[in-house]
């Protein structure tokens, strides 16, 4: 195990007067033969990688070499995808000239508490089928500018290492100490410091949501609601705007999910949520509906329905290279339902590229994004 750690101080982020880092970013698809490489133009002090679960082992590997023989700190998270849409075969470099600043962090340990394994850095031990898919709560949480922040789910990396997740950090030799430390994370919380992306980001968000009714028709308002659940909407049954909408019926499938943004009293900007139940069916009997349990709804919040169709759920995105370069992009993949062939093809290393994707989905900035397929892209 590798013993080191962080940098107590902090920069202030967001000053014209702060000179802005440099970065370098590329992705590698069906690598062979993995070796980390230092960038040239500059000498890199910090290296964040995404790695799908396929290279996760690769991974753990050359960046126990880059830190110990280069003195470089690393930050390792193991997601489903990274890009370009959806590829489960690969793994994703940003080179910083800086340290990132390591925030928080939460032992794998600590949430999944299975007294009968062995808990260390990159374990290999098997649990039992059973056991392989309890969901646990994940987060790699990447400070980008002021407050701007990506919070990206963890892949499910037990047939690749043992562990439900894998996720870490190491160190340059001489940093103050630093809880957990080369230790197996389910969270870990990092900022990009100095500038280097700039002082005012700009994102641009593409999903798949049909909208269920037309702009001009009469607003939808929650007259009566508790937490998460939508009682009334204009003064009547809340699942009265679904089980009635000509479009979602049409379709005649359990598997379409359906969406809403829910707008606050005197606000433009949108929250997003699934809706997860609805009396357990969409019909006249379900009269409450009951979406992602972190909303916190008020009488006199706006709401848009949009669905999302089975065929829709599927489907990779086929997003252009050309507008990907030279952006952080982060993807909600859709599930994948068996092996593919297709990800042992040739090797290709894609500059100005660096992203990843999460089935559960991810939060920009505090809003969810957990729709298949949704994207969003920060241009730098």
């Amino acid at each position: 195990m590798v013993h080191g750690l962080t940098l107590n101080f902090r920069r202030t982020f967001g000053s014209s007067l702060v000179s802005r880092s440099s970065y370098f970013a590329r992705s590698i698809l069906n690598p062979k033969h993995y070796k980390i490489v230092p960038p040239e133009k500059f000498i890199p002090k910090s290296l964040i990688l995404l790695t799908t679960p396929t290279r996760i082992n690769d991974v753990i590997n050359q960046s126990i070499e880059i830190n110990q023989e280069k003195d470089v700190q690393v930050a390792v998270a193991c997601v489903d995808a990274v890009l370009p849409n959806g590829y489960r075969n690969g793994i994703a470099e940003m080179w910083l000239d800086d340290y990132v600043e390591i925030e928080d962090s939460t032992l794998l340990e600590a949430v999944d508490n299975n007294k009968n394994r062995k808990h260390g850095a990159f374990s290999s031990r098997m649990r039992s089928e059973k056991d392989s898919w309890r969901i646990i709560p994940t987060s790699f949480s990447i400070g980008l500018s002021g407050s701007d922040r990506i919070n990206l789910s963890l892949a499910n990396t037990v047939f690749s290492t043992g562990q439900l997740a894998t996720m870490f950090f190491l160190q340059p030799k001489g940093f103050p100490e630093q809880p957990n430390h080369g230790q197996t994370l389910c969270e870990l919380q990092i900022t990009i410091r100095n500038n280097v992306f700039g002082t005012s980001l700009h994102n641009v968000v593409k999903d798949r949501w049909i909208p269920l009714r037309e702009s001009n028709e009469e607003p939808l308002v929650v007259t009566s609601c508790v937490g998460n659940l939508i009682k009334e909407i204009n003064g009547q049954s809340a699942s009265r705007f679904l089980s009635g909408n000509k479009k979602l019926m049409d379709l005649q499938s359990k598997d379409t999910e359906i969406y809403l943004k829910l707008y606050k009293k005197d606000s433009k900007k949108a929250e997003r949520f699934k809706v997860i139940a609805g009396g357990g069916e969409w019909g006249a009997k379900a009269n409450i509906l009951a979406i992602t349990p972190s909303a916190k709804l008020e009488k006199g919040d706006r709401l848009e329905f949009y669905m999302i169709s089975p065929t829709e759920k599927f489907t990779l995105n086929d997003t252009p290279l050309e507008e990907l370069q030279n952006t952080l992009t982060f993807e909600c993949v859709p599930e994948e339902l068996m092996y593919s062939e297709e990800y042992e093809g040739e090797s290709q290393v894609l500059p100005d590229i660096f992203g990843g994707g999460s089935e559960k989905g991810f939060s920009y900035n505090g809003i969810l994004h957990e729709s298949p397929g949704e994207l969003l892209s920060v241009k730098l």
